[in-house]
C-alpha cells in the first residue's frame, strides 16, 4: 500500500509498505530523480511514525543494532535526518528519543506542528507526552512535559496534524466520561472541550491502584474502585475482570452499567492487568 511522509518544510515524500507476514513490513522510498525505490534501513519489525524537526521518528517493535551504531530495543522511539536519507539512501546516525522502562509502553505518536505528542502507557495507566527538540538532526537534544490531563485514566491522541498546533486529546476513567481538550502544541494550553454525559454520580467513589505477585514474582498491577467509606473487612461484593491476550491490555475506562448497577448497590469493581496484553 501507498504512504506520504511529509517532511518538516512541508514537502511530500511518495513510498510504499510491503507487509511479509501479520508482524513484519518493509517500507520503499520512491526518489524524485526516479529510479528503483529505496528501501529504509529498518528491521522487520519497525514503524515510520512521521517526521518532526527533520527527524523521522520510527517505533520499534524489535531490538535493532545499526551497523556500526549503539543498538536499540524494542519498545525504543528512535529517528533519524529524514533529509539526509532522502538524499543518500543511506541510514544516518541513529538517535533515541525515548526508552520506556520495564512498566511503560509506547501505545502511539502522534505529530503537531509544536511538538511530537506520545502516547504512553505508565503501568496501565494511559498519559500523553509532549517531546520537542532544540535543533534538528542528532545535533539537537529532546525534551518532554507530561501533559496534565486527570490521573488513574486513560489518555489519548484523538487528532493532530503536523502543519497544526492544535490538537484534540481524550480521556476517560472508572469515574469520568469520555472527555475531549483542545491543546496548543506550541503554547502548551489545556482546555476541556466537552464530555459524554455521566450516568452516575462519581462523587461517592475511588479509584485505587495495587498490585500482587504472581507464581513467579512479577508484579501484576490491579485497580479498585469502591465508596469512599467502605469497611475493609473483605465482605464486600466484588466483581474481578480481567484480559491480557494478543497484546491488548485493559485499561481504566467508563462504564454506566458498572457504575448503576454494581458501585451504587455498594459492590466492589476491580480491573486486573494481567499478562498477555501490550
Amino acid at each position: 500500500s501507498p504512504f506520504v511522509i511529509e517532511d518538516s518544510s512541508g514537502k511530500r515524500h511518495f513510498g510504499a509498505v510491503q507487509s511479509e507476514t501479520f508482524f513484519t513490513s518493509s517500507f520503499f522510498y520512491f526518489p524524485e530523480t526516479g529510479g528503483a525505490p529505496v528501501k529504509f534501513p529498518l528491521p522487520p519489525k519497525a514503524t515510520p511514525q512521521g517526521v518532526f524537526a527533520d527527524t523521522l521518528l520510527v517505533t520499534l517493535e524489535q531490538d535493532w543494532q545499526p551497523d556500526g551504531q549503539e543498538a536499540f530495543k524494542v519498545g525504543d522511539l528512535v529517528g533519524f535526518r529524514w533529509g539526509e536519507f532522502a538524499t543518500s539512501g543511506k541510514l544516518p546516525k541513529v538517535e533515541l528519543v525515548l526508552r520506556p522502562n520495564e512498566r511503560q509502553a509506547i501505545q502511539g505518536v502522534g505529530i503537531s506542528k509544536g511538538a511530537v505528542l506520545v502516547n504512553l502507557s505508565d503501568n496501565v495507566v494511559l498519559k500523553v507526552l509532549a517531546y520537542t527538540k532544540s535543533g534538528p538532526g542528532p545535533g539537537g537534544a529532546w525534551s518532554s512535559k507530561e501533559i496534565p490531563l486527570p490521573e488513574k485514566g486513560a489518555a489519548a491522541v484523538v487528532f493532530s496534524d503536523e502543519d497544526e498546533t492544535t490538537a484534540f486529546l481524550g480521556f476517560e476513567g472508572f469515574l469520568q466520561p469520555d472527555a475531549l481538550y483542545r491543546y496548543e502544541s506550541d503554547t502548551g494550553a489545556l482546555k476541556p472541550i466537552k464530555s459524554l454525559p455521566a450516568w452516575f454520580d462519581a462523587s461517592p467513589y475511588q479509584v485505587d491502584q495495587y498490585e500482587v505477585a504472581s507464581k513467579d514474582g512479577t508484579k501484576v498491577p490491579y485497580f479498585v474502585v469502591h465508596k469512599k467509606d467502605i469497611a475493609l473487612d473483605g465482605s464486600n461484593p466484588t466483581l474481578l475482570y480481567g484480559y491480557g491476550g494478543f497484546q491488548v491490555s485493559s485499561s481504566p475506562g467508563y462504564s454506566g452499567t458498572v457504575g448503576k448497577l454494581w458501585l451504587e448497590q455498594s459492590g466492589v469493581y476491580v480491573l486486573a492487568n494481567i499478562r498477555g496484553g501490550g
